[in-house]
Formats: structure tokens, C-alpha cells, sequence
């Protein structure tokens, strides 16, 4: 038995026995109490708490919340060294110092001094201060001493309080075990084996041994994370797919590096043609030349473009066979039919459908739309009787596939096809992507990939419904309003004569279903606002105007948990604060704030938004929902300018820039890109009280918000701090943490 224990290692031994022991004495063990006693640290104790729960029924376990203190760093750093108070009055020698040199050498003089004063341990003279009593007790060093070692309950709320404005302690949440004894409890356990193997066996080792249970009825996990598409492999797919309904064959396209005889010369592009220039074509070091040009096609080819045939008269220069022998990386996709085409007379020809979907190269000047390197679409059909209706016709089906039905034809020049018409890329038009890096490249979000349906082609649209390739128009929203609008006062009719038939008269409320379309806001009309967010990232912003609401608002605010959360601290179940919200029936606004969790990646963390009666409309973002909320408190109040002000567009402008980046930069950026705004905030604060203006506005709102939210205030430059203390001091912020 003993060398079962020992087995377990002895260090986890020894707690999970003084655990038992304990338990046998007392009855009942509180993990962060028992670690306190026998100084270990908390993690190691509910470790060996974990490891005596697997062994079956010796212990019973019970999960508890407790709300706990912790110092900070500079508390850490007080409670080793002692108060800024109490340092100074230490440096002091007996007949003191100037005030002067106090404040330049003394690190936080101003407080330190004020403190030491306060407490009567030092008094001035003159121009010197010097100590008033010849001794001090670091109270300070003491209650922070405490609070590190986990004893917080011996300093008073009071105390702990002042301290916490001085960012010496935190509050914090901290899950602690009741461990109590279980049916077969026993102060002498055995470890149990995880697996029967050959060696037990045939040693007979396993009648002495217990083995742990088989679990049975343990799950995996519930969502699991399968490969996603990039937005443009979904539509490369949809493509190709379209081209194969159409009856086409699929070309190869497996080599990037095309000779310019495939590229240029057999597509009749004359040597001497701009795009042909190292300006607008990459041209291949090594191997730099070609070897694997059909002699006779060449000399086909050579001819045309020097003297003609086939009713042209040709370029007249002098063709290089040189210059067609370089290798490049192909421009287009026309090299491979250029390629397919002459395979098909030497076999014989026949009709054809060929088409290719893959990337080629150009020495492009980069900018929003255009970039080195692209995916080219192209079809060849070859065939007797041709015409231009019989292309025009191709191109029409093959778009009525993708949804499209008004098309314009746009005329183009190509040296290899006449007559010739071209239609651009229409990836970034489906994807309402305006900056071609967003699709291509580092800057392409995993949000982008992830967001995005499987299917992005409404292929069986039907084609009597109205175009909206090119974007919803005035005219056609504005009719789905009225036709939103018939439906609720319609609804709002039944409704009305339901509860005449009950006896229940109800107040004429047309006027809140119109408010409620055209989003203004008026006083004595309910507005029902359910806000879905998630736990990890509170929008701290909304509970400052939630409390600008109610000041004018009868306002009812309420607060709900998802079955997807298991678990809310007090503070958030408590979220708008305890001290205002009235009656759902005598409210003119209820706010409901739903916990909930729906995955870990930013779209999934932010805040969304229902306004009743269009419920089915979601505002998403801690940033959309402050501009509704308050353009509520702005018409409510007349007073209060946190984000439009009727006299200045201006200042409405640089407030949505702000609430746009801070979208931008924290919620959807990386580490790097939220410090480095942070930085920019500072450099814009040094000479600002607010970020916008001299007074608060929904922006200081929302990026104090996110500041708090990724726990970056702590470690924010100084002029950050400052203005995060004058935000919170702001008498709409009562309740914002």
C-alpha cells in the first residue's frame, strides 16, 4: 500500500494525505482556506483535490464562486517594500530635507508627501520638511502583505476599497472546492492504473492493483472545427461546376511558366507590343530560353507575323525567333488554349468546349484592385458557323447561372480575337470586398473564410424576381419598408381586435411602429431593445447609456443567461448596476441583456442588437449599438451631444471615424495592431482632454470599453490613464464598471 503512494509522486501524496487527514479531523476542507493554512499555493491543492475526486467515492467535492482580493504589481511591489509614505519618511535624516529636492529625487513625491502628511509623520518648516515622530507603522505594507498572503478578510471593506481606487488590489473571481467525505472514504488511498498491461499480467501484479473506471458515457466535443473554403475556392468551385453543366472540358493548366512563342507569338501579339515589356510581363531568369517549340507551327506562325496569310497582310517587321523563345510567367490563360487549339488539328478537329479557371501573372502597378497575380476565367469554343450571337448567347447562360440577368456588353481589342468583349472579376462584387488585399494575400482575415456560406451563387433564383447584382436601390428599399410597415399595422390591427373582443382596450400606438421604421425615437413609446453579448467581452459602454436612458427614460433593464453559458459571475448578473430600472409595465424602454456564447473568433465575441418591432434587423457591434443608443438618449435629452450634434457634422464625422477604428483595431485586430493604437490615442490625448472635443463622447465610451475588456488599461501609456480617470469620474459613467 505504501508503494502504491509513493508512486503517486510523492509531493502530490503528501497534500492529497493532509487533505484526508484533514478531513478526517474536521469534516469539511475549503480549498483556498487549507492552502493558506498549509502554505501551498491554491492550484496545487485543488490538483490533489482533482486527483482524489477520480479515485472514485472517498471524497465529495462542491464547486463554490467567491469573490477574492489580489494585489497588483505596484501592490506586489508596496507589500515588499512599503508605502511611498513610509519610504520617504525612512530617507528622511533628523534635521529633514528641502521640499524642493524632495520632489526632484523622490520617485511619486507629491503622493508620497500628501500621504505622510496626512498621516502627521512629517510637518514643514520653512522651505525643509522634517519628521514630526520618530517612528511609523507601514500600515499599508501591512494590509498589503495580508491580501498577498490570501488573508483579506482582516482588512476592512473600507480600506480594501481606497486601495482599489489606487490600483494597489483587484477584485477577482476565484472558484474554490468544498471537499467533504465520500461513502468509501479512507486516509489511505491507492493509485489507480489507467491501463491493464502484458507486464501485470503475466507478473500478477493486477490482483494487487485498482484500475480507474471506464467512462462510458463521456462525449467529445460538440462543435467540431472542419476545413473551411478561402471565398475565392467557393466560387472557383460554383465556376467550374457552371462550366461543366454547360458541357465544357476542363483544360490542364499546371504550369505557370509559359515560353512567349505559347504566350504571345501564336496568339499573333506582335514582338514589338507594349505588354510584352518587362514593365508588364515577368520574364524567367533560369531557364530563360525554351526548347520545346513544334518547328513547323513556328515557321506557320513566323511567317504571319512577317508577311501575312489567311487574307492578312501581317505586321511586315523581321520576327525573332529569339525573343519568342523566352520563358515567362504566363499572362493569361489564352497561352493553354492557344496550346489545346493546335493539339486539336494535328489530331484532327472536331467541336469543342474547353475551359480553364486558374492564376496567371502580370507586372501590374499594385493598388486597391489589381495586384501581381490573379485568377483568370476563360472558355474557348471551337466550331463551324460561328457568330457573335452564339458567344453573346455563352455568356449570357453562363451568368444566368450566377444569379445575373441584365448584362452590358462591353467591346474590347485583343490581337488574337476579333471581334472581342471582356467582363472583369466579379469576386469582390459578390464578397462586397472594396480592397482586392482583403481577398488576396496577408491582410485576409480568417473571418473573411470562416463567415462566408459554402455556396455564395443563387443559381435557382427565379426570374420573374427583380436584379440586385448591382445593390439595392432607393425605390426598392423603400418599398420593402412600406411593405414591412402594411404588415406590422396589419398585425397591429388583429391585435387590437383581440383584445376588444377581451374587453381590453389598448393605446393608439401607429406612432411607434412609423418611430420605430424610420428610427426616430420619441418619449412615452416603448422601445424594446434585447442585446446578446458575450460574457468574456462585457460591453461596458451601454451601462453609461443605459444610465444617460434614465435620466429621462422610465427605463426597465433586465438581465438573462443562454443555455450556452454555464457559469456568470454576481458582477454580470448585476450588469446594469441594482439601483435603477423600474416595472416592464410602467417602462417607456427595457433594455434585456442576454449572456451568450457562440464560438471564439472576434464576429463571434461582439455584442448584437434586437429593436422590437423589427426584430428580425440585428445591429452588430458594441460600436452600432452605441450609435442607436445613443441617438435614444440625444433625442430624449436635448442635452446631451455624445454622438450627433445638429450644429457640427464635423464633430459626427470624427466621432464614426473613431467608433470605426476602434471597431477595426481592437475587436477584429491582432495584439500588435491593438498596441499600436493605443499608442496613436495616446499621441492624440496629450493634447485633448476627450478624444473628441472637450467634453465626453460615445468614442471615450467605447474605447475605454475595449480597454477594460482586454485588460490593456494597466499597462496603457500615462496619458491613456489620465483620461480613463477623467472618463470614470464623469457622472454618466456611475455605473460603466
Amino acid at each position: 500500500m505504501r508503494a502504491s503512494c509513493h508512486n503517486m509522486g510523492a509531493e502530490g501524496m503528501d497534500v492529497q494525505q493532509q487533505i484526508l487527514h484533514a478531513l478526517e479531523k474536521n469534516g469539511v476542507v475549503i480549498s483556498n482556506e487549507f492552502a493558506v493554512s498549509e502554505k501551498e499555493t491554491h492550484q496545487k491543492v485543488v490538483g490533489a483535490i482533482k486527483s482524489l475526486e477520480s479515485l472514485g467515492n472517498v471524497i465529495n467535492v462542491k464547486q463554490i464562486a467567491l469573490k477574492t482580493w489580489e494585489c497588483t504589481d505596484e501592490g506586489n511591489n508596496l507589500a515588499t517594500s512599503g508605502s511611498h509614505e513610509a519610504r520617504l519618511f525612512n530617507s528622511l535624516p533628523p534635521e529633514g530635507r528641502s521640499l524642493t529636492d524632495i520632489k526632484a529625487s523622490f520617485p511619486n513625491s507629491n503622493f508620497a508627501l500628501g500621504a505622510a502628511m496626512k498621516n502627521k509623520w512629517l510637518k514643514k518648516e520653512g522651505e525643509k520638511v522634517i519628521p514630526a515622530v520618530s517612528a511609523i507603522e507601514d500600515e499599508v505594507q501591512i494590509h498589503l502583505k495580508a491580501i498577498a498572503a490570501g488573508g483579506e478578510n482582516s482588512v476592512p471593506d473600507k480600506i480594501k476599497a481606497e486601495y482599489k481606487k489606487r490600483k494597489l488590489i483587484k477584485e477577482v473571481d476565484m472558484t474554490v472546492f468544498e471537499v467533504s467525505k465520500g461513502s468509501a472514504f479512507t486516509t489511505s488511498v491507492m493509485k489507480q492504473e489507467a491501463e491493464l498491461t502484458k507486464e501485470m499480467i503475466e507478473s500478477g501484479q493486477w490482483k494487487g492493483k485498482t484500475f480507474k473506471p471506464f467512462n462510458f458515457k463521456s462525449k467529445g466535443r460538440i462543435e467540431q472545427r472542419s476545413g473551411y473554403l478561402h471565398p475565392l475556392m467557393q466560387l472557383r468551385s460554383e465556376f467550374r461546376q457552371i462550366f461543366l453543366e454547360m458541357g465544357f472540358t476542363e483544360m490542364p493548366t499546371n504550369n505557370y511558366v509559359e515560353s512567349a512563342f505559347w504566350n504571345f507569338d501564336a496568339l499573333f501579339q506582335p514582338q514589338q507590343h507594349p505588354a510584352r515589356d518587362a514593365h508588364d510581363t515577368f520574364y524567367v531568369a533560369e531557364p530563360g530560353k525554351t526548347i520545346s517549340v513544334p518547328e513547323d507551327y513556328l515557321q506557320k506562325v513566323k511567317k504571319t507575323h512577317s508577311s501575312g496569310g489567311y487574307g492578312s497582310i501581317g505586321y511586315q517587321y523581321d520576327w525573332s525567333r529569339e525573343e519568342a523563345h523566352k520563358n515567362l510567367l504566363r499572362t493569361h490563360t489564352t497561352a493553354v488554349s492557344a496550346r489545346m487549339l493546335y493539339k486539336l488539328a494535328q489530331e484532327g478537329f472536331q467541336p469543342v468546349k474547353f475551359f480553364s479557371i486558374d492564376r496567371v501573372f502580370r507586372n501590374e502597378t499594385l493598388d486597391a484592385t489589381h495586384l501581381a497575380e490573379f485568377n483568370q476565367i476563360e472558355g474557348v469554343v471551337a466550331d463551324y458557323s460561328l457568330s457573335i450571337k452564339n458567344l453573346m448567347g455563352l455568356i449570357k447562360g453562363f451568368f444566368e447561372k450566377i444569379g445575373i440577368t441584365k448584362l452590358r456588353f462591353k467591346p474590347a481589342y485583343n490581337p488574337y480575337t476579333e471581334p472581342s468583349m471582356e467582363i472583369f472579376r466579379p469576386a469582390m462584387i459578390m464578397y462586397g470586398i472594396n480592397n482586392i488585399r482583403e481577398l488576396v494575400g496577408p491582410r485576409v482575415k480568417m473571418e473573411l473564410i470562416l463567415d462566408n456560406p459554402l455556396c455564395t451563387i443563387d443559381k435557382f433564383r427565379k426570374q420573374d424576381q427583380p436584379d440586385t447584382s448591382s445593390g439595392p436601390t432607393v425605390e426598392s428599399l423603400t418599398k420593402r419598408q412600406e411593405l414591412i410597415l402594411d404588415r406590422l399595422l396589419a398585425l397591429q390591427a388583429k391585435v387590437a381586435n383581440i383584445a376588444a373582443n377581451m374587453g381590453v382596450k389598448l393605446e393608439d400606438s401607429d406612432t411607434a411602429v412609423t418611430t420605430q421604421l424610420t428610427g426616430g425615437p420619441q418619449l412615452g413609446i416603448i422601445h424594446d431593445v434585447v442585446i446578446y453579448a458575450d460574457p468574456r467581452r462585457p460591453p461596458y459602454s451601454l451601462r453609461a447609456l443605459a444610465n444617460a436612458l434614465s435620466t429621462t427614460y422610465s427605463i426597465c433593464l433586465r438581465v438573462h443567461c443562454h443555455s450556452t453559458v454555464k457559469e456568470v459571475s454576481e458582477k454580470l448578473q448585476q450588469f446594469w448596476g441594482a439601483k435603477y430600472g423600474v416595472d416592464r409595465s410602467k417602462s417607456s424602454v427595457c433594455l434585456t441583456l442576454v449572456w451568450r456564447q457562440d464560438g471564439d473568433s472576434p464576429t463571434a465575441l461582439m455584442p448584437t442588437m434586437t429593436v422590437s418591432p423589427l426584430a428580425a434587423n440585428q445591429v452588430c457591434g458594441e460600436h452600432n449599438i452605441g450609435r442607436y443608443l445613443s441617438r435614444l438618449v440625444e433625442v430624449a435629452t436635448h442635452s446631451i451631444n455624445l454622438y450627433e450634434c445638429s450644429s457640427s457634422s464635423v464633430f459626427t464625422a470624427q466621432i464614426d471615424e473613431l467608433l470605426d477604428q476602434c471597431h477595426s483595431k481592437f475587436t477584429l485586430g491582432n495584439n500588435r495592431e491593438r498596441t499600436s493604437y493605443v499608442r496613436e490615442l495616446s499621441a492624440k490625448l496629450d493634447k485633448e482632454s476627450y478624444l473628441v472635443g472637450s467634453s465626453i463622447t460615445l468614442a471615450d465610451l467605447l474605447v475605454l470599453s475595449n480597454l477594460l475588456q482586454l485588460r490593456m488599461l494597466e499597462s496603457a501609456p500615462s496619458n491613456v490613464l489620465k483620461w480613463s480617470k477623467g472618463c470614470l469620474e464623469h457622472h454618466l459613467c456611475k455605473y460603466f464598471i
